[in-house]
């Protein structure tokens, strides 16, 4: 399996009332692949991250990574009662790359968080060096007052189920440092009202998962 670079990510979290679902979170995800191999994607979601090597069999080879069992333990340890998702792919060409997006009841009633933390190794992440980061962060939904933030325009033929989970407006910034601070992106809901982008900070794992 060929290995991939990532660069120029953007991630996205926000909170709408779902006429449906009530009260959830999106989050967003997509980066420009640099280097992929051939075929089609496939992704793995366990509530236990240390599940999720037995379930890969389950994956054709082609796309099946040769994860470390040490990276599972660590996300089962800093991330646990979270789910995790494992993208494989083969696949297309960096224009075909489609963002990932997903939905779910929001685990902290006072901020939104987007997961970050870095690793180029294929080990567990070491929280105490810092990473180089290349990410547009972004964050919007239903706390965003009207008048703040950036209008969204959509396509026409967006589906609704799709197009009612996204925001109409939003705030964010670019983080391009050679020696940042390792660990997510979150913002407290109040920060996000108040359109205060020096507010998006970078908690370590232990703190996002409390």
């Amino acid at each position: 399996m060929d290995l991939a670079e990532f660069s120029g990510t953007t991630l996205y979290a926000g909170r709408c009332r779902h006429r449906r679902h009530g009260l959830i979170e999106v989050l967003g995800y997509q980066n420009t692949p640099v280097n992929r191999a051939d075929g089609p994607n496939a992704m793995l979601l366990a509530a236990d991250a240390t599940l999720i090597p037995a379930a890969l069999t389950r994956v054709p080879e082609r796309r099946r990574p040769d994860l470390d069992p040490a990276l599972m333990e660590f996300y089962a340890a800093f991330y646990p009662g979270h789910t995790i998702a494992v993208c494989c792919f083969d696949g297309a060409d960096a224009h075909r790359a489609k963002p990932l997006l997903m939905w779910y009841e929001p685990a902290d009633p006072d901020r939104l968080v987007v997961p970050a933390v870095d690793c180029h190794t294929g080990g567990p992440p070491r929280l105490d060096e810092p990473v180089t980061t290349d990410h547009w962060v972004i964050f919007g939904g239903d706390g965003l007052p009207r008048g703040r933030g950036n209008p969204v325009g959509y396509p026409r033929k967006m589906r609704g189920k799709l197009r009612e989970c996204l925001p109409d407006r939003v705030i964010g910034r670019r983080f391009d440092d050679a020696a940042a601070l390792n660990g997510d992106f979150a913002i407290t809901l109040d920060d996000l009202r108040e359109e205060n982008l020096d507010g998006i900070h970078r908690p370590p794992p232990a703190d996002t998962a409390r």
